[in-house]
């Protein structure tokens, strides 16, 4: 089956490709931005059933999401960089299981990304698939 891809570099084709088409499945996604253009998840969630939490620091998105027919519940504001405890309560509250099939890790700068992972619970969460922003 052939997808229009979202993602800024592929992301999204290579877990639906990865996963084999896989339905009803779970992400996360760090650092989402809009809902739909350069969006990780959007693909995902609309042409696969999957279902998770997307999380970004840029309240100007919240309007975007609201109208894009996405599951705007599922939105979360928040700055991962302060507040990385506050999100891992939510997800703690909103996963049924400690594996996830696809994280998508893409925090602005990279370097970012670097500070968060290694304060992330990675011995409480498990996942099929992680991509990550980087400077390459």
């Amino acid at each position: 089956m052939s997808h229009k891809q979202y993602s800024q570099r592929g992301q999204d084709l290579f877990v639906v490709n990865t996963l084999k088409n896989k339905q009803n499945g779970t992400f996360l996604d760090f650092g989402c931005r809009g809902p739909i253009d350069i969006n990780n998840t959007y693909l995902l969630e609309t042409a696969c059933n999957f279902n998770g939490l997307s999380f970004d620091i840029d309240a100007d998105e919240l309007s975007n999401w609201h109208s894009s027919g996405r599951n705007y519940n599922n939105f979360i504001l928040c700055d991962l960089f302060l507040s990385l405890e506050f999100a891992i309560e939510k997800m703690n509250n909103f996963y049924k299981t400690s594996i996830i099939d696809y994280f998508s890790f893409d925090l602005e700068p990279p370097l970012l990304t670097l500070d968060v992972c290694k304060r992330f619970p990675f011995d409480t969460y498990k996942f099929g698939i992680v991509t990550y922003e980087h400077d390459f």
